[in-house]
């Protein structure tokens, strides 16, 4: 499998973040649920939130490979009470963080299909 974790952020990492969200990038711990789905992120966040609390925080997940192409997945994660951030669900090369773009603007919506 490709790697695609981000290895820093370059301006070209940046100036492509920026393209889509005036936040800036950040990378997150990953610590999946036992019993979360991978690509169902949205689930696996509300599931946590009702059990422990916090919110979903919207955005993106960056991907990049290298000498080829950026890529923005809609993603979200979840935000702790006490405001940490944390990935809950499992990703497809098991990073132990991922490349997080926060994004108010990215709610989910299961009527409406954010393309990557």
């Amino acid at each position: 499998m490709l790697d695609t974790l981000p290895r820093g952020l370059p301006e070209s990492l940046l100036d492509f973040c920026r393209s889509i969200s005036p936040e800036r990038p950040r990378f997150v711990r990953s610590l999946p649920r036992q019993d979360a789905v991978q690509s169902m992120c949205f689930v696996n966040v509300a599931n946590r939130v009702l059990e422990r609390g916090g919110a979903t925080e919207f955005g993106w997940a960056i991907w990049h490979l290298s000498g080829a192409y950026f890529e923005a997945e809609h993603h979200g994660i979840w935000r702790k009470p006490n405001g940490d951030l944390l990935d809950v669900s499992p990703q497809f090369n098991r990073y132990p963080k991922i490349l997080f773009l926060p994004d108010p603007t990215a709610f989910y919506d299961s009527k409406k299909f954010r393309p990557n």
